[in-house]
């Protein structure tokens, strides 16, 4: 199942983006010079792209999404992914099949 999400995934992002998987079920999307809006929109299409995977009788696919947006300020990576991060677990505690934007 991680391989046809990670066929999905690569079917849904742009040429510029950068994607992988973290480990376990968790997959990262780097969505370079892409407004917050954008990316949610993005985000979105992919949840629904992966509801549309096929899996054993009587199960559903979902997936739980969380968005961290970085500007050019003193930021890192790691704050990038630390928010991220905790935009997902949001998600998660909101339920299935949903986006959660880091604050």
């Amino acid at each position: 199942m991680l391989r046809q999400v990670g066929a999905v995934i690569t079917a849904s992002v742009r040429e510029t983006d950068v994607h992988g998987r973290l480990g376990g079920e968790e997959f990262a999307i780097l969505l370079p010079h892409t407004k917050l809006d954008v990316a949610l929109s993005i985000a979105q299409e992919l949840i629904q792209a992966i509801a549309r995977l096929e899996a054993e009788p009587a199960e559903r696919i979902t997936a739980s999404l969380g968005l961290a947006s970085l500007d050019y300020t003193d930021e890192s990576i790691y704050t990038l992914m630390n928010n991220a991060d905790r935009a997902l677990y949001k998600a998660k505690s909101y339920g299935r099949n949903q986006v959660a934007v880091a604050e």
